[in-house]
């Protein structure tokens, strides 16, 4: 809202286009950035998780390794809110 206000006496069109570019660049660099690190982090606990139960949990990588064949949208990172899964087999 400070940036809106400070650009009131811009074009509305000019201030459309910074307001847009803002959310986008906020989006990219900001929240995609932190929806990673809690897909790595829920990995980790997962690891936590498997060895609390009684499971080995050396077998989530070969389980990743598994999910990664099945293919799906190939999106890259940088604009995902997942890792990639060779990036999550070797964060494994």
């Amino acid at each position: 809202m400070i940036l809106d206000v400070s650009m009131s006496e811009q074009l509305e069109q000019t201030r459309s286009i910074f307001n847009l570019e803002y959310g986008l660049g906020t989006q990219v660099g900001v929240m995609l950035v932190f929806s990673r690190l809690h897909e790595y982090e829920a990995d980790k606990l997962g690891l936590l998780f498997l060895t609390m139960a009684g499971s080995n949990p050396e077998e989530a990588v070969s389980f990743r390794e598994r999910m990664s064949k099945l293919g799906g949208a190939s999106v890259s990172e940088f604009l995902s809110t997942h890792p990639i899964s060779g990036n999550r087999v070797a964060e494994l």
